[in-house]
């Protein structure tokens, strides 16, 4: 089957589609689909780093969510809500592509979501049961991917990374350009100001190229309307924020700065093995300010600033390992700070 490719922010919002087991408030069943804002696990190549052989990473394909019923997203199987990986992808040149393809011990599926918010699917490529993607000029930035299977069983998989085209990508130029199209950290579109409604535009543009070892930003764009992270205060904007997009960073800044000295993340929907985290430690005990600091130390963080109860949902009880199938209180909006 040849690989299917659909544009348009639109496909970008997660449409509801996959029935769980907890009931929303109105008596109809909550539903998900893939949801780009969600994280995956990082990945960082330059396109000189993925030709040759090219990179490979090890993947457990499939997930709960059923690609039948998100009809804004092309394809079939299953797959995580998340994505499994997000490939930030630089300097990578005119007249090269990007070519995605799994190695799985099923029939897999390969979902990704490009940096220029296209939705790309296959399944079976070449006469075989393994899907393979290639993306023609492949733009930089971050593309979300997800691999999943044709049947609703989990499988190991490898997928491989690999760029080709008119000869192997040139080496950096010496000025060290490279062009972010749309500027992410920790999966949330950068805003275009440093701090909330501060230093916006130019500044907003010259902080991400600095955090990302480059002395400043050439050009960048507006992006208006979005949800953001505002870096130089670590916070969330939920939407209707200016974001940047197509920034070209310039110049050798040295290493990225370190981290501020406290770090907050926050975590919209908790999620562990793509169940909602549940607000309890252990089955009925400590609850509320209990769960929520034991699902940020989970993630490395010292504790939870603030959360809000989410009632009525199918829960993973983590200190317990233990799935509640429906009627239980989840965590949401949880912050974890240092």
């Amino acid at each position: 089957m040849a690989p299917q490719s659909f544009s348009g922010a639109a496909t970008r919002i997660g449409a509801a589609a996959l029935f769980l087991f907890g009931i929303c408030a109105d008596g109809v069943a909550a539903q998900t689909c893939p949801d780009v804002g969600l994280s995956g696990r990082p990945l960082s190549y330059s396109a000189g780093q993925l030709t040759g052989a090219g990179q490979t990473v090890n993947v457990m394909a499939g997930g709960n969510v059923d690609l039948r019923g998100c009809a804004s997203v092309p394809g079939h199987g299953w797959i995580i809500e998340g994505p499994d990986f997000e490939l930030m992808l630089s300097a990578m040149p005119p007249g090269q592509s990007l070519t995605l393809s799994v190695d799985g011990t099923c029939d897999a599926v390969l979902l990704v979501n490009d940096a220029r918010g296209r939705w790309h699917y296959n399944d079976d490529a070449g006469g075989t049961l393994d899907p393979l993607i290639t993306l023609p000029g492949a733009s930089n930035g971050v593309h979300d991917i997800w691999v999943g299977t044709f049947g609703a069983a989990t499988c190991p998989a490898t997928l491989t990374l690999h760029v080709s085209g008119t000869g192997a990508a040139p080496p950096p130029p010496p000025s060290n350009v490279v062009r972010f199209d749309l500027p992410r950290v920790r999966g949330e579109l950068v805003d275009w100001c440093v701090t909330w409604g501060a230093d916006c535009g130019q500044g907003g543009a010259d902080n991400f190229c600095r955090s990302q070892g480059y002395a400043r930003a050439e050009s960048w764009e507006r992006f208006p309307g979005q949800r953001t992270l505002v870096l130089g205060d670590d916070r969330i904007c939920p939407g209707g924020c200016d974001a940047l997009r197509d920034v070209v960073c310039t110049g050798s800044g040295g290493a990225a700065p370190p981290p501020p000295p406290s770090l907050q993340q926050t975590f919209a929907v908790p999620r562990v093995r793509g169940e909602i985290v549940d607000w309890c430690v252990t089955w009925g005990a400590d609850c509320g300010q209990g769960g929520a600091d034991n699902f940020c130390r989970s993630h490395g963080y010292a504790r939870a600033e603030s959360w809000e109860r989410f009632p009525g949902q199918r829960t993973l009880v983590l200190g317990d390992d233990r799935i509640c199938p429906g009627g239980c209180d989840g965590l949401r909006n949880v912050v974890c700070t240092d």
